[in-house]
């Protein structure tokens, strides 16, 4: 039962944030670009 509450807790999380999940992608993309150019 725990299991399956926190499997749909999951599915509507990433559901419900596809669209933010995307600008999650860029900021860790800048981030890491960011990151390279700095040390290199």
């Amino acid at each position: 039962m725990q299991k399956f509450v926190s499997e749909g807790a999951l599915v509507w999380y990433i559901s419900s944030s596809a669209a933010s999940r995307i600008d999650v992608l860029l900021i860790c993309y800048t981030g890491l670009v960011y990151l390279s150019k700095k040390i290199i």
